[in-house]
């Protein structure tokens, strides 16, 4: 190639690279990073408000490592509980300042629990957590989560219904979560460990945040959320926004703390864990 022709090449070349790295960057590039980083700490809020509550309500057997053998209800945590098997049944949860759950955070605050029945066979049977200034490292959780047994599916899978009202607090930004929808367990019920449990979320919740975006609706579609791992590993999650709808995807089935968001054709990689829009 002569000096003429590969200038001509590598010029064409950079300007391709400008194209791409232009469409990235992407105008709505800051909404995206603000509605991926709420549904990551709603996400979180979710697997730390319900480790507890699942520990102490839902024991198929009574073994280990639920109840107070979980290590969602560690030593720390003071449980005043009117008996298990006697209903209306009553929970309190109570976290001592740096009491430390799984992964090591941090958990203040208070959770009560009121099961109306056995929340495994007995269907209508509800359970209403209620959380006072519970905290789990820099995030603030208050409202209730109600849970209802709904008896098996068509798959002979339990299925609850859920509907939660939580106010989620962060450096600083406020997230009230409305959510309405179906749990289905789908491996781990029968089982006496509760860290063995997966589940299948599918509902709709509305976001109302203090932040410059306003509000948005949710859709959850089939996200399933594994105990085991300790993070969604498939499923979506579309946000309906007056320009461009945002997805958030949270893979195959793969364990990680990954989860990517796609806007107006620009991907980005959400950390579950930092709340942030990596890169």
């Amino acid at each position: 190639m002569n000096a003429s022709l590969k200038t001509a090449a590598l010029a064409a070349f950079a300007l391709t690279v400008g194209l791409t790295s232009c469409n990235r960057q992407d105008s709505l590039a800051p909404e995206t990073r603000a509605l991926g980083a709420d549904e990551s700490v709603a996400d979180l809020a979710d697997r730390h408000m319900e480790g507890p509550v699942d520990a102490m309500t839902l024991r198929h057997g009574g073994g280990t490592p639920c109840g107070g053998e979980s290590p969602f209800v560690p030593e720390c945590v003071t449980v005043t509980d009117s008996g298990e098997g006697l209903y209306p049944r009553t929970v309190t949860l109570e976290f001592g300042e740096g009491c430390e759950g799984p992964n090591g955070m941090p958990r203040s605050g208070v959770i009560e629990i009121v099961v109306t029945g056995d929340l495994g066979t007995e269907i209508g049977a509800t359970r209403t957590a209620t959380f006072d200034g519970f905290q789990v490292g820099n995030v603030t959780m208050t409202g209730t989560r109600v849970l209802t047994f709904e008896g098996e599916n068509e798959d002979g899978l339990p299925t609850y219904s859920q509907n939660h009202d939580v106010t989620v607090s962060r450096n600083g930004h406020t997230l009230t979560r409305n959510y309405a929808g179906t749990l289905t367990w789908l491996e781990g019920f029968d089982t006496e460990p509760c860290d063995d449990n997966v589940v299948q979320r599918d509902g709709v919740a509305t976001h109302e945040t203090s932040g410059a975006w306003g509000g948005s609706t949710r859709t959850l579609d089939a996200v399933v959320h594994s105990r085991p791992c300790g993070y969604p590993i498939s499923g979506t999650v579309t946000v309906d926004r007056p320009q461009h709808n945002v997805v958030i995807d949270f893979g195959d089935g793969e364990c990680d703390n990954l989860a990517t968001v796609t806007r107006n054709g620009n991907t980005y990689i959400l950390n579950l864990d930092t709340h942030e829009i990596e890169g």
